[in-house]
C-alpha cells in the first residue's frame, strides 16, 4: 500500500494533496458490522462502474478518505469534481427544515419541469452567452456544460431568475403553455369557487370560472403580468363588490353603465368606444369638469369589474367577462359605494 502524499486531479480545483491520508482514523465500519458512507459510497460507485463522482464542495475534506480506499483495493479512481456551495440571498446554506431545497414547493407553485432544470444547470454555471437568458432545452443544456466553467465559489439561488426562466420556457408552448397552467391551477379554483362563492353574478355559477376556456382567456390576456402562475386565480379570478370610494363619478359610471345595455356587438373595440362617448358625454358637467379625467373614469371602471385599480386592458377585460357580468359587477360596486357614503355621513 502507498504511504506517501496523496494526489488526486480535480476538475475544478487542478489537483488535491494530503500528505497525512494514512494517518486518519476515522472508522469504515460501524459497531453493528454496517459499514460507513465513506466505505459503503465508494464501493457502491466500484460496483457501478462510476467515471465521475460530482458532489457539492462540502464533501471535498471526504475525497482523500474515499480516495485512499481506491488506493487499498488497487482499484482504479474515478475523476472528482465539487460544485459549489448554494446559498440563499442572504447568504446562508440552503436549509431543508426552511424549504430552500424544497424541489416539490416550486412544483406545486407552478414552475415548469424543463424552467426548474435550466435554474439549477446556471448555478454556479458560466453557461455561453448564447443560451444564458434563454429557455434552453435538456439537450441543448448537456451539449454546452462544462465542469471547468463552474465558478469555484459559492452561489446565490435568486429566485427571480426562475420566474424570468418560467416565462421563457412558457413563451415556447403553445398558447404560452396555457393548457399547463390551467391543470396547475386547477386545484385551487376547484377549492375557492366549487361551494358557489363569490360567483353570484355568473350564469352557471362556479361552472364558468372553473372552465378551462374561460380561463385560457384570462391567462392570455394577463400572463405577462404574472410573476407566478398560480398568482392566477388570487390576482385575475376573484371578484368581490368593492367601492371606488369616489362618489362624485356615480354619473359617468351610471350613464357608462346604461351605454353597455345598448351595445349590439359585445367586443373590445365597442367596448372603448362606448367609454370615450361616455366620458365626452359628461366631462362637462358640474360634478366632473375640472376635478377628474378621463383616467379617473377607466380606473373607477376597473375598479367595478376587476376589484382593483391595476388589471389588463379594461376593453379586453371586459370582453372575457361578458355584458351580462360587467353590468352585474357595476351595479354591485355602485351599491357598495351608495352604502360606504351613507355609513360615512351618519
Amino acid at each position: 500500500m502507498w504511504d506517501g502524499p496523496l494526489l488526486a486531479e480535480c476538475l475544478r480545483y487542478t489537483h488535491l494533496e494530503n500528505p497525512l491520508w494514512h494517518h486518519d482514523v476515522t472508522p469504515r465500519i460501524e459497531c453493528d458490522g454496517y459499514p460507513t458512507y465513506q466505505l459503503a459510497s465508494v464501493v457502491d460507485d466500484h460496483l457501478m462502474q462510476i467515471s465521475h463522482v460530482v458532489r457539492g464542495e462540502e464533501c471535498l475534506p471526504s475525497t482523500p478518505k474515499h480516495l485512499a480506499i481506491y488506493n487499498v483495493f488497487g482499484w482504479d479512481e474515478p475523476k472528482f469534481a465539487q460544485l459549489p456551495l448554494l446559498t440563499n440571498i442572504e447568504g446562508k446554506k440552503l436549509s431543508k427544515s426552511e424549504s430552500d431545497a424544497n424541489v416539490g414547493m416550486y412544483i406545486k407553485e407552478g414552475y415548469l419541469p424543463e424552467a426548474l432544470l435550466s435554474f439549477v444547470a446556471l448555478m454556479g454555471w458560466g453557461a455561453p452567452m448564447t443560451i444564458k437568458n434563454q429557455a434552453f432545452t435538456l439537450e441543448e443544456m448537456a451539449n454546452a456544460f462544462r465542469l471547468d466553467k463552474v465558478t469555484k465559489g459559492s452561489t446565490v439561488v435568486a429566485p427571480g431568475k426562475l420566474v424570468f426562466l418560467n416565462k421563457r420556457h412558457l413563451s415556447r408552448r403553445p398558447d404560452h403553455g396555457a393548457g399547463w397552467v390551467y391543470e396547475v391551477v386547477k386545484p385551487t379554483l376547484t377549492e375557492k369557487f366549487a361551494k358557489g362563492e363569490e360567483c353570484d353574478t355568473y350564469e352557471g355559477g362556479a361552472s364558468i370560472l372553473l372552465g378551462a376556456e374561460y380561463v385560457k382567456k384570462v391567462y392570455a390576456l394577463v400572463y405577462e403580468r404574472l410573476r407566478k402562475h398560480t398568482d392566477l386565480p388570487e390576482s385575475y379570478l376573484r371578484w368581490q363588490p368593492n367601492s371606488s370610494r369616489s362618489g362624485q363619478l356615480e354619473c359617468p359610471v351610471t350613464t357608462l353603465l346604461k351605454y353597455f345595455g345598448a351595445i349590439e356587438t359585445w367586443d373590445e373595440i365597442n367596448i372603448n368606444n362606448t367609454i370615450d362617448a361616455t366620458w365626452a358625454g359628461v366631462e362637462g358637467k358640474d360634478q366632473v369638469h375640472g376635478i377628474f379625467k378621463k383616467k379617473d373614469l377607466l380606473m373607477s371602471l376597473r375598479v367595478c369589474v376587476c376589484g382593483g385599480k391595476m388589471g389588463a386592458d379594461i376593453g379586453k377585460t371586459a370582453e372575457i367577462i361578458g355584458r351580462a357580468h360587467v353590468i352585474a359587477r357595476i351595479e354591485a360596486c355602485l351599491a357598495a359605494e351608495k352604502k360606504y357614503v351613507e355609513m360615512h355621513l351618519d
